[in-house]
């Protein structure tokens, strides 16, 4: 019971680092007023028109590098753990086949 315990600990100090890591590359990222476009000039003569970017807000990088790296990890940790509880459970009966055989 109190090894449940202790997962449950773990998984729970994952799923709050999971939380805190996509948060911060939000906050921390660099101020997008700071990169304002600037607006496209008239186009000279002829049938030549400058391209101006999408006028659309776009995500950071860095929220999606935190995402797919904490999901790796807790698929990582999660397997782990799985493999350490079916060790255990080997184990366990291991030795109780062991003490019914020197009975």
């Amino acid at each position: 019971m109190n090894r449940w315990l202790n997962v449950k600990g773990v998984l729970v100090l994952c799923a709050a680092l999971f939380v805190l890591g996509a948060a911060v590359p939000a906050s921390a990222a660099p101020d997008a007023g700071a990169a304002k476009l600037q607006p496209a000039k008239k186009a000279p003569a002829g049938d030549y028109k400058p391209w101006t970017p999408p006028k659309k807000e776009q995500v950071s990088a860095p929220l999606f590098v935190v995402l797919a790296y904490s999901a790796i990890w807790l698929t990582m940790l999660a397997f782990v753990l799985s493999v350490w509880a079916r060790q255990r459970r080997v184990e366990r009966e291991l030795a109780e086949l062991i003490r019914e055989q020197q009975e």
